[in-house]
């Protein structure tokens, strides 16, 4: 049984599903490199919060503010290693400053996916 939003989301997922397949299967793939990421985060801090949150100090959705930016500072750390990976397997020097050097921009592929839909 779910409830109010969770319904919700079931039904939007059963009617991209059931609907519009391709896109599904595009979100879906998306989806795993999500899961990946986050896979290789916890590996990172061995699955440890660290920050202490109260009860009284979560918002609606049941999150603290300290939880939030301890992941925000996670995700930080885990994009610094993989620019030192790069920069140590290809030998090309990361240049920050400059969005068109070494990682593509961020919404290219959904945009090719809405434009394709």
């Amino acid at each position: 049984v779910c409830s109010g939003n969770q319904c919700s989301l079931s039904r939007e997922a059963a009617d991209l599903y059931d609907n519009h397949r391709k896109q599904h299967d595009e979100m879906y793939r998306f989806l795993a490199k999500i899961e990946a990421v986050f896979s290789v985060i916890k590996r990172m801090f061995d699955g440890y919060l660290w920050s202490k949150g109260r009860s009284n100090e979560t918002d609606e959705n049941g999150l603290c503010q300290a939880w939030r930016n301890e992941t925000i500072c996670k995700l930080i750390a885990y994009n610094l290693r993989c620019a030192v990976i790069q920069e140590k397997d290809t030998g090309i020097e990361t240049d920050f400053l400059r969005h068109d050097r070494f990682f593509p921009a961020i919404f290219v592929e959904l945009r090719a996916m809405q434009i394709a839909a």
